[in-house]
């Protein structure tokens, strides 16, 4: 293997054990407190605010990608949070989360959009006149929305949940 065939590849190997470690760590059930779903999209949300601080005011067009980036992180994130597997202890009432097999699919998916487009737009950016700085920033307010309305829709599904949980035991109680 040449050395330039090495530096193209050596993200993908760099990146396969965190997707394994993903797909470990979402295959397995683990407890879901949903009193602490909104400390992870606050955290992104205000480290993303730190990292794009360096724009300035951007663009009108820069805005509307940003903007349609957003929107799509949204909805990738909505479907996301969908996929999850909401359980409830009806007795305890305490939650549990597990990734549906749909769901790693999809993560897997997300990095091989995301490693291609990157092969793609790393070697054509200059001819195309694109900013590789600003396509990454493009992709962090992705991920950023994604992350943040897939926790959204699972706090307001457990919320729902562990509300008609506690109703059905002080309807059984009262009854």
């Amino acid at each position: 293997m040449t050395p330039q065939q090495v530096q193209t590849f050596l993200p993908y190997l760099i990146a396969l054990p965190f997707i394994g470690l993903v797909i470990w760590r979402n295959a397995r059930e683990r407890r879901l407190r949903v009193e602490m779903l909104w400390i992870f999209p606050a955290i992104l949300l205000a480290l993303g605010g730190l990292a794009l601080a360096h724009l300035g005011t951007p663009s009108p067009l820069l805005m509307a990608v940003f903007a349609l980036s957003a929107v799509a992180g949204g909805v990738l994130g909505w479907m996301r949070g969908r996929m999850m597997r909401i359980m409830i202890d009806p007795e305890s009432h305490r939650l549990t989360v597990q990734a549906s097999p749909l769901a790693m699919l999809f993560i897997l998916a997300l990095f091989a959009v995301r490693f291609g487009a990157r092969m793609v737009l790393g070697e054509n950016a200059p001819a195309w006149h694109l900013n590789l700085e600003q396509i990454s920033d493009v992709f962090l307010v992705f991920v950023i929305m994604l992350l943040v309305v897939m926790r959204v829709e699972m706090w307001l599904r457990a919320s729902r949940m562990l509300s008609e949980a506690r109703a059905a035991r002080a309807a059984a109680r009262a009854g």
